[in-house]
């Protein structure tokens, strides 16, 4: 325990003040990254300053890189709203999963009834009828091809 101590301590005693500035820069751009769309940089620059509480134009330093040196304070406001981001999204993530859980669930429910050992039904009740592939022979030769008149016009 004491050695995990020393190593983190050392680790953070080497980081650089670039190195420091790269990993805000890390953790502003992965906070704005955004699933659901395509926001202007503009909307993600005042996302980020209401998740953080630091202006637009501190944010905007930080996702262009444009800091050598971040202040102390910049950097710790970052880092507890990426922890916090990265709390949100595995929350998300952990509700997703019970949502499929019991979707399967429900679903695995539903079919149950109607599959049988010897013969195949899906959900809806409707007989299972194997698809039947047809032979190479019945299938033309210039059905599968394109014309070859020069004409794109069908």
């Amino acid at each position: 325990m004491e050695r995990e101590k020393f190593s983190v301590r050392a680790e953070r005693q080497s980081m650089t003040p670039e190195a420091i500035a790269q990993e805000a820069q890390n953790m502003i751009r992965t906070m704005g990254k955004d699933p659901s769309g395509s926001p202007s940089l503009k909307q993600i620059f005042n996302r980020l300053a209401r998740l953080t509480g630091l202006t637009d134009g501190q944010i905007k330093r930080l996702y262009y890189g444009e800091w050598n040196v971040i202040p102390a304070h910049v950097f710790e406001t970052v880092r507890i709203a990426y922890g916090q981001h990265l709390k949100r999204a595995a929350r998300q993530s952990a509700h997703q999963a019970a949502v499929y859980r019991v979707l399967s669930k429900e679903w695995d429910e539903l079919c149950a009834p109607n599959t049988y050992a010897s013969e195949l039904h899906p959900c809806d009740g409707a007989p299972y009828t194997p698809f039947a592939l047809p032979s190479p022979s019945s299938i033309s030769v210039t059905a599968s091809r394109p014309s070859l008149t020069g004409s794109n016009v069908a």
